[in-house]
C-alpha cells in the first residue's frame, strides 16, 4: 500500500488541478479489500471510514456557514449506525435520495460550498449502506469525475470540491488547497480508515 500511496501522491503533483482522479480512488480502494462479500466486513468498513473521515474533514465549512443545521452531522450518524447494525442499510439508501434532493436546492440557491459538505456526508452514508461503486476488475487510473453522473459522487470527491472551493474543472478554485486536501487524505485518513477496518 505505501508504494501505491507514494505514486498515487506523485499523480496529485502532477495533475495541473492537483486532483486524484476517480481512477486512482478506484485502485486506493481496491487494495484496501475485495468489494460485495459480506455487509460491514474489513474491507468494506475501511473504505465506509475514509468517506466518514472526508466528511469530518471538511464539516468546519458547514458549520461555519450553516451554524443551526444539523443536516451532516445527522447524516454522519446514521452512516455510523448503519455500520453499528443500528440502521437498515436500505433504509439508508433510501432515505439517501432524499437528503440529496434537499442538497439540490441548496445548490440551486447558490450555496455550493456547503452543498458540497452535504453531497460529501450522502456519499459517506452510501458508502456506509452499500459500499463504495467501482470494479476493481476493471480500474482506469485514467478515468475522472467528469466521466461519471453526478450521482455517482464520492464523499471524498464532493469533500475535495468543498475543501478546495469547487472542483478540478473550476478554474477559480484553489488547486493548491486541493492538493492539500488529496495528500490528507492519502497520508492520514487513508492509514486511519484501514486501522479501522478492523474495529
Amino acid at each position: 500500500m505505501r508504494d501505491l500511496v507514494d505514486a498515487a501522491l506523485a499523480s496529485v503533483a502532477e495533475n495541473e488541478r492537483h486532483d486524484l482522479t476517480l481512477g486512482w480512488r478506484h485502485l486506493l480502494w481496491s487494495a484496501m479489500g475485495p468489494r460485495d462479500r459480506a455487509f460491514a466486513d474489513a474491507a468494506h468498513r475501511r473504505r465506509a471510514s475514509l468517506a466518514i473521515l472526508a466528511v469530518r474533514k471538511v464539516a468546519p465549512i458547514w458549520h461555519r456557514l450553516r451554524p443551526e443545521d444539523e443536516f451532516v452531522d445527522n447524516v454522519l450518524r446514521d452512516a455510523e449506525r448503519v455500520l453499528a447494525g443500528d440502521l437498515d442499510p436500505e433504509e439508508a439508501r433510501d432515505r439517501a435520495g432524499d437528503l440529496w434532493v434537499d442538497m439540490d436546492d441548496l445548490a440551486a440557491d447558490g450555496d455550493l460550498n456547503p452543498a458540497a459538505v452535504g453531497y460529501a456526508a450522502i456519499g459517506a452514508l452510501l458508502a456506509a449502506a452499500r459500499d463504495e461503486m467501482f470494479d476493481p476488475d476493471t480500474v482506469d487510473i485514467s478515468l475522472t469525475d467528469a466521466d461519471v453522473d453526478a450521482y455517482e459522487t464520492d464523499a471524498a470527491f464532493a469533500a475535495a470540491a468543498a475543501y478546495a472551493g469547487g472542483p478540478p474543472w473550476d478554474s477559480d478554485a484553489d488547486a493548491e488547497a486541493r492538493r492539500e486536501y488529496w495528500t490528507w487524505w492519502l497520508t492520514e485518513a487513508l492509514p486511519q480508515a484501514w486501522d479501522q477496518g478492523w474495529a
